[in-house]
């Protein structure tokens, strides 16, 4: 993915306005949970469908990926340095 390649360890995915998630998706979702895993990272998904969370449920996938409703549990759950001392403003 871009945003590792450029040097960001944390990445957030909204799922809001993505209704399937075909098995190419869950491979680029996979592999960008590994690299960003492999940076000392981590990648969460947020706002899934009913449809795409019973996927990631049926595939065992939710147990790999931190998957959360708001932005702000993903940012608490994936344990980013510093975030918690930040403004209101730098973290939207």
């Amino acid at each position: 993915m871009n945003l590792l390649a450029s040097g960001e360890r944390y990445i957030i995915v909204d799922m809001a306005r993505v209704p399937y998630v075909s098995s190419a998706g869950i491979g680029v979702l996979v592999g960008a949970h590994r690299e960003a895993e492999q940076a000392a990272g981590g990648l969460a998904l947020i706002n899934l469908s009913p449809d795409v969370r019973e996927l990631f449920r049926s595939t065992k996938l939710d147990a790999l990926f931190t998957i959360t409703d708001v932005k702000e549990e993903a940012l608490r759950k994936l344990s980013i340095p510093g975030w918690a001392d930040e403004t209101p403003e730098r973290q939207s």
